[in-house]
């Protein structure tokens, strides 16, 4: 016990930023160093992740880098952890803007259209950033490279499924809180995943693979819309 105990806090440090900037130049420093490493593993892959020429790129000391990111695995998983950021704030603009439905004044089939019109702005805002971003593939597949990282993204996917759960509560209302927070991880596992494997994907075939995964979060939706009308008919329920 006390070996695995030693070894999970090995590879902590070895992950882990030294240090988090609070004065201003400091973090200019640091957002120079991310942005420098991206534009590194844009050009160069994972592989040609070098501390020194983001140091150079970035216009600072080597010992800058260092002082920040005891290994390339801890740059990656900042880098993870800025890109994981970028787009729970794009699902949060899109919760905020979009315009919140009341399911109890529309038909069970005008609910199923408007839901399915939401879920895919969201899919199409995830696959513009990521789509444009040309360092994701790489940064993304850190997360395969690294298996000590996925802890990251689990507890992302359980983040975003807490933004998306009050949707199927509000379209579901028989759900039982766990089955609408489980009901969201998997939908945000399914859209995170796919959108991941598309941009593995040649970019001519990319639209494909989001034109296909549109299809099948839209027949899952209805699918769950249509069992709620069956289940809740009976009690009276407004959706019709």
């Amino acid at each position: 016990m006390k070996r695995n105990e030693a070894y999970t806090e090995r590879v902590k440090e070895r992950l882990s930023p030294r240090s988090k900037p609070q004065q201003g130049r400091s973090r200019e420093s640091l957002q120079a160093l991310l942005d420098a490493a991206e534009e590194v593993i844009a050009e160069s892959g994972l592989q040609g992740l070098s501390m020194r020429e983001v140091a150079r790129r970035a216009n600072l000391a080597i010992a800058s880098v260092y002082h920040y990111f005891p290994s390339t695995a801890a740059l990656i998983r900042t880098l993870i952890e800025r890109q994981l950021e970028k787009l729970r704030g794009i699902l949060e603009t899109g919760l905020r803007t979009r315009s919140p439905i009341d399911a109890g004044d529309m038909s069970v089939e005008e609910v199923k259209a408007l839901l399915v019109k939401q879920v895919n702005g969201f899919i199409d805002d995830i696959a513009a950033f990521l789509f444009n971003t040309p360092s994701a593939p790489e940064i993304w597949g850190g997360l395969q490279a690294y298996p000590d990282l996925r802890t990251l993204d689990i507890e992302d996917t359980k983040k975003n499924a807490a933004l998306i759960q009050p949707v199927f509560t509000r379209f579901i209302p028989s759900l039982e809180p766990l089955q609408a927070s489980m009901m969201a991880m998997v939908l945000v596992e399914s859209v995170s995943a796919t959108l991941r494997f598309a941009i593995a994907l040649p970019p001519d075939v990319r639209a494909q693979a989001v034109d296909a995964l549109k299809s099948f979060v839209a027949q899952w939706l209805t699918g769950l819309l249509q069992t709620a009308r069956d289940i809740e008919k009976p009690s009276g329920n407004s959706l019709r």
